[in-house]
Order: C-alpha cells, then structure tokens, then sequence
C-alpha cells in the first residue's frame, strides 16, 4: 500500500476488542468510525482515550473523524454484536 490508498475494515460481530493497528512506520487518517452500541478508542496497549462513547453519540454511533493514528497510538474497538467499521487513508 502506498500514501492516499484507502484503508477500511469490517466486523460483523464479535466477542473480543477489533483493533487496527497500521505496521511500523505508516500513519492512517481515519475519516469514519463506527461502534454500534460500544466504545472506540484509541489505544497503545497499555493507556487508551475514548474516541466514541455510545452515550454521547446517537442510535448509530458512527462519527465522521480527522486523527492520525500509528503503529504506537492505533483505534480499538470494544466487542459488539452488531458488528463495527472503519475507514481512512494512509499518508
């Protein structure tokens, strides 16, 4: 993959955390997240921020975003049944 390619991933549901975490030395710009009914963070293994929180966000939980994410700092997202997605580009 190369800079401006489009990255995107897909659970349809699940019991454990769905992480995207770009190899060593790639930067993502995500642009979409969304949850369904949980949290998405972002996350380096050890510390985390919440990104989406269902109870701030509407029915859907899908947030249009701008942050950068790496290797060191990548999204997480809690498991749901619903099922989750991402997307962005990679610079």
């Amino acid at each position: 993959m190369s800079s401006g390619d489009p990255i995107n991933g897909l659970q349809t549901s699940g019991v454990s955390n769905f992480n995207f975490q770009p190899a060593v030395g790639v930067n993502v710009l995500l642009t979409t997240v969304n949850a369904w009914g949980n949290y998405s963070q972002i996350y380096n293994g050890a510390d985390f921020g919440i990104l989406i929180s269902p109870a701030l966000t509407d029915s859907t939980d899908k947030q249009n975003v701008k942050i950068i994410i790496n290797n060191t700092n990548y999204l997480q997202m809690r498991p749901s049944a619903d099922g989750q997605f991402y997307s962005g580009i990679e610079m």
